[in-house]
């Protein structure tokens, strides 16, 4: 958020800005193999065009997949301390936020996964909302770490959702590793991305 977007980003809203058709985009053919381009090059992760569904923001697709695959009254979990609009999408949808705070110890965070399964095991928690990297904490969740979610997650049948929107900002040697890379194909989750954060756009709105 302390710099400007890339050049080329500015020029190409500018150009589209100036052709003057506001309306409805599709994703055609060029817009799906550049999601897919970036996905192999940058995220180490081939995905299909069919995987792939725009919309308006990481956050909006918190919440459609909440109207999506939930109903008034069911639990969303999520990891405090963490983006606190995750809350505010369950809220408005007349679901209950059930909290699975991570442990800060000498310094570090961790995931409680006795805690997560403790949560998972109530049938009306029915989505877990993963952030990764976790915002606020910055944190890159290991392998391991989402193998465990992957593990808990199919055996008491709960949906993953994983914001990745903070994907492409590591540091230290550290690389965001899909979610749904680590679960497998066939495995019950959502990945969202965007490039809104790496570029500082997220005021377009647009993700995936």
């Amino acid at each position: 958020m302390d710099f400007k977007t890339a050049p080329v980003i500015i020029d190409a809203l500018v150009k589209r800005a100036k052709i003057g058709l506001m309306g409805f985009t599709l994703a055609d053919d060029k817009y799906l193999s550049s999601i897919r381009w970036w996905m192999k090059n940058m995220r180490d992760w081939e995905i299909e065009k069919d995987w792939i569904v725009p919309t308006y923001g990481t956050i909006h697709s918190v919440a459609t997949t909440i109207r999506a695959f939930t109903e008034e009254g069911d639990g969303v979990i999520v990891q405090p301390p963490v983006y606190n609009r995750y809350e505010q999408a369950v809220r408005r949808t007349n679901r209950e936020i059930v909290s699975n705070p991570l442990i800060y110890k000498d310094g570090k965070y961790s995931m409680d996964f006795d805690d997560l399964e403790r949560c998972m095991k109530v049938d009306k928690n029915r989505l877990f909302v993963l952030c990764n990297p976790h915002n606020p904490i910055a944190k890159v969740w290991r392998p391991s770490d989402l193998e465990i979610i992957s593990s808990l997650a199919q055996r008491y049948n709960v949906l993953v959702f994983s914001d990745e929107i903070f994907g492409e900002i590591t540091f230290n040697g550290n690389s965001t590793i899909p979610y749904a890379k680590v679960a497998g194909n066939e495995s019950h989750s959502i990945v969202a991305t965007s490039l809104g954060k790496v570029f500082n756009f997220t005021g377009v709105n647009n993700a995936n």
